[in-house]
């Protein structure tokens, strides 16, 4: 399991870890986490993690998440 997991995600939060946690550069833990690990925002929106959170530059989590969508259409690599 890796940290984004689902089960470790609620391992970790019962164990009071702070879903509103930044790194050094203002990104909350939506922001790291893969777009395609739906069940893993899921329980961090649930816990009480801030989709509003914005990082130094002014980005969002909503904003990582469609850049990553559009990087990956750009290259062909869409579903």
């Amino acid at each position: 399991a890796t940290f984004t997991d689902k089960s470790m995600i609620e391992l970790m939060l019962a164990h009071g870890a702070d879903p509103e946690v930044r790194d050094s550069a203002g990104a909350g833990v939506l922001f790291v986490t893969p777009p395609y690990l739906v069940e893993s925002i899921q329980v961090l929106l649930k816990r009480g993690a801030d989709p509003r959170i914005r990082t130094e530059t002014g980005a969002t989590a909503l904003h990582a998440y469609a850049s990553a969508y559009y990087g990956t259409r750009k290259r062909g690599w869409e579903g």
